[in-house]
């Protein structure tokens, strides 16, 4: 039987997440390729300089030849133009990409991309495209090497979805918060203790959070590594159910009580689909079915859309929901296993 150590998922000598980094940065030049934007550029990409709050504007460039990332680009800068709409006045969300960190921007070049140093970033995964993009590639390149890691060690990788009753009207913030309350009570009962020790099994929990005809969805996905069998996985899934069911009542009610068939469900970790129920995939493209569940960031590129019932939804629901929510909890120093030194 194989056993899940910190030492089998430590970092090797060479790892792709430390190849990515070491040779991503370049330095910021000024000059031909890099320059500081003054108060008297007339090209568009202008900077009115004055204090930390000023505005920056910077006019589009449209290329119909260009590639397919240059179009994502574009489609997160729009959504994120849109998305300082609806954020409130003051918020790291509304100034982010647009309001200057000191007296000064530099558009600094790497190859045939090129992006502006010395403006506010929100780094927020909820509420903003370009943040959320670059924040959760990292996240899911360090996900994918633990589990590659865990599976070349001969220990099973599975997800974990636990999901809560919803309908029309169950305010969304409400639920997150009790979710989460479910979720730690679960963690201190014995049935998932027991597993823990007897499976050796290491964690990480994502949130996700979907629209849909029965309105807010949030529901938990826990990513596991363990030496459980398949067997071992199913009774798992039995006795999990009936402790989850329990602590949702206990923290929400009768109202949000699961089923046995939703409650708690383990499958194998399929890495065509694990990365995106975790949210480390950011899917923005517009609903076609208007029945289906949405992502917050396919709901705000409806909006944008002219879709206002919607655009009210992420104004007045979930940006103020998702404030603050923690996306990952990885198991204690499981994410040093994977992270560069």
């Amino acid at each position: 039987m194989a056993s899940l150590s910190r030492a089998a998922l430590a970092r090797p000598a060479f790892s792709p997440v430390a190849e990515q980094r070491s040779g991503a940065p370049q330095e910021t030049r000024r000059g031909p390729a890099a320059r500081s934007v003054g108060p008297h550029d007339d090209d568009g990409s202008r900077l009115h300089l004055g204090d930390t709050q000023t505005v920056f504007t910077a006019r589009a460039i449209i290329d119909d030849s260009a590639d397919s990332r240059t179009v994502r680009r574009r489609q997160a800068d729009a959504l994120r133009a849109y998305g300082r709409t609806l954020a409130e006045p003051d918020s790291a969300v509304a100034k982010c990409g647009r309001v200057l960190r000191a007296s000064e921007a530099v558009l600094v070049r790497t190859g045939d991309r090129a992006s502006w140093s010395g403006l506010v970033t929100c780094g927020s995964v909820w509420a903003c495209v370009p943040c959320a993009t670059r924040i959760q590639l990292e996240r899911s390149r360090e996900v994918s090497l633990l589990v590659e890691r865990a599976r070349a060690a001969g220990l099973s990788a599975s997800l974990c979805t636990f999901t809560v009753r919803h309908g029309l009207g169950h305010e969304l913030r409400d639920m997150r918060r009790g979710l989460m309350d479910a979720w730690s009570s679960f963690q201190r009962r014995a049935v998932w203790l027991n597993a823990r020790k007897r499976h050796s099994v290491e964690t990480v929990r994502a949130v996700e959070v979907k629209y849909g005809a029965n309105g807010w969805h949030p529901h938990i996905h826990v990513l596991m590594l363990s030496t459980a069998t398949a067997d071992e996985l199913a009774t798992m899934q039995i006795q999990f159910s009936d402790v989850w069911r329990e602590v949702v009542v206990l923290k929400l009610g009768r109202a949000h009580e699961p089923d046995d068939e939703h409650g708690c469900v383990i499958t194998p970790a399929h890495s065509a689909e694990y990365l995106t129920k975790m949210g480390l995939e950011v899917a923005y493209s517009a609903s076609k079915m208007r029945g289906a569940s949405r992502t917050p960031f396919e709901l705000l590129s409806d909006a944008s859309r002219g879709d206002t019932q919607i655009a009210c939804a992420v104004r007045c629901d979930y940006t103020r929901a998702m404030k603050g929510a923690r996306q990952l909890e990885w198991s204690r120093g499981l994410r040093d296993t994977v992270r560069p030194r």
